[in-house]
């Protein structure tokens, strides 16, 4: 996926009952993004990805003026121009209610950052453990 490019897909028209969640997935390392993107599929989530942030927010406010939003929102902290953090910000102005997950190579040290957002639900080290994100996505987890 080159720099700047999203695949952002359209909801199924007339589905008005989901068993899984859209998930839109942010990271500008092609390699996570795909890894994380396939996990997430074969588990019978609709992902879109975005390898940047503008591209996210781009998509998350396409998905919203089409009524088909998503249901969560997990982004890399650390990329250029708009880092993870400006995504959960502007991702939780738009919406209330959408799930945020950040994953961050910086471990827990994130959270201490004066500028950490409260508006995230989740915070996941990476490289990410799959069970933890699949725990993160769970509405009520266990």
């Amino acid at each position: 996926m080159t720099d700047g490019e999203t695949r952002c897909p359209e909801a199924a028209p007339g589905v008005s009952m989901r068993l899984m969640m859209r998930v839109l997935l942010v990271d500008d390392d092609p390699l996570i993004l795909d890894s994380i993107a396939e996990v997430l599929s074969f588990d019978g989530h609709e992902v879109a990805v975005a390898s940047n942030g503008r591209a996210a927010l781009a998509c998350f406010t396409a998905a919203l003026d089409t009524q088909s939003p998503f249901d969560a929102v997990v982004t890399d902290l650390g990329m250029p121009v708009v880092n993870g953090i400006q995504v959960a910000n502007e991702v939780r102005a738009l919406s209330g209610t959408v799930r945020i997950i950040l994953l961050t190579g910086w471990g827990e040290r994130a959270r201490e950052e004066p500028k950490f957002p409260q508006t995230v639900d989740k915070l996941l080290g990476k490289p990410v453990r799959i069970e933890e994100l699949r725990a993160a996505l769970e509405i009520n987890p266990a």
